[in-house]
């Protein structure tokens, strides 16, 4: 249960009837567009990022999603400074998936506000960028509620409204300018992996821990995830779930793909302990698969070839359904019958 608490938000899972979306909402503005997904209930959800093209992924779990819900597609205007386009759909019963397709340079952040007289329950994404936009000529005149005073307001919206008006929420504050990280010049940071692997081999794990603790801070999300397999494995440290999920989810915010397989592989199998979480591990198994990620599928195809007799269960259903869905090749025919599929 500690686990779970640690998580956050983005990785907990009650058991509560499927609620439905009750609206979404987007408004843009020149120095931001801001999404609201309405619902009866707090929406627990999982965010994910994707590259070529940059998307924002949220998995939102317990909610049922009707064919006429659909239209919430369009509602994102085709001069957005910020967002490209944003689809909508249900992977399967009780789980949600909203993917926004964003324009270079987009940042987010995403918050919930608990219901007020005039809403729901509000999941809230802000669309930014550290640069100013590019504005057209249709946004130019809108005023920016972030120049205004505090008192709630009501700016017109570039889309479509919906039948119910969407609430209109105070501004959040500006995003924190963003953290100065050491900087290591590349030949340094290649020895310095060179080095912590050797040390790992070696078992030298306090020479290894030293090295990606540096490297961690400056950003890379590969020494984050040996973080994490420090703690899991207890080298050098005591083995600590808590700790291990904190290393593989700062992985994950630095972009570093293998740590979703590697992460994912852990909820679903329990690893040294680890409380299982079957549908948030298969979402993050998927979704390192779908980005096809050198790293990801040069290790997903060794585990599918090196484990005897059998890859677990889940690895093979994963990989069977991604193959039908045509979002995963495998290189050769051998794990085609590994994963139960004829040649």
């Amino acid at each position: 249960m500690a686990f779970l608490m640690l998580l956050s938000t983005n990785f907990s899972f009650a058991k509560q009837p499927f609620a439905n979306f009750i609206d979404i909402g987007v408004s843009t503005f020149p120095s931001y567009t801001r999404i609201m997904l309405e619902s009866k209930n707090s929406l627990q959800h999982h965010i994910s990022t994707l590259k070529n093209p940059d998307r924002l992924l949220i998995t939102a779990y317990n909610i049922d999603f009707t064919e006429e819900q659909k239209d919430f597609s369009k509602k994102i205007s085709s001069n957005d400074p910020f967002v490209k386009s944003m689809n909508i759909w249900q992977l399967k019963p009780g789980i949600t998936q909203l993917e926004l397709v964003l324009n270079p340079q987009t940042k987010f952040k995403i918050f919930q506000e608990k219901p007020a007289d005039n809403h729901q329950h509000l999941l809230i994404v802000d669309l930014y960028s550290l640069a100013p936009p590019k504005l057209s000529e249709s946004t130019k005149n809108t005023p920016d509620p972030a120049s205004t005073s505090n008192k709630p307001s009501n700016p017109p919206s570039q889309v479509a409204t919906p039948s119910t008006a969407t609430p209109a929420l105070p501004p959040s504050p500006p995003p924190p300018p963003p953290i100065a990280v050491p900087s290591i010049p590349p030949d340094q940071i290649s020895r310095d992996k060179k080095l912590a692997f050797q040390a790992e081999a070696d078992r030298d794990y306090v020479q290894s821990f030293a090295l990606w603790k540096k490297l961690s801070d400056t950003g890379d999300g590969q020494a984050s995830n040996r973080l994490a397999f420090h703690y899991l494995n207890g080298w050098n440290v005591p083995i600590d779930i808590n700790q291990a999920a904190i290393w593989f989810e700062k992985a994950i915010k630095q972009n570093y793909i293998v740590a979703k397989y590697s992460y994912g592989r852990v909820l679903m199998s329990g690893f040294k302990g680890t409380p299982v979480n079957a549908a948030l591990g298969k979402q993050l198994i998927r979704e390192s698969i779908i980005s096809k990620d050198p790293g990801v599928i040069e290790l997903l195809e060794s585990n599918l070839l090196s484990a005897q007799p059998k890859p677990p269960l889940y690895l093979r259903e994963i990989t069977r359904d991604l193959y039908n869905e045509g979002l995963w090749v495998p290189s050769t025919t051998v794990i085609l019958n590994i994963i139960g599929l004829p040649t």
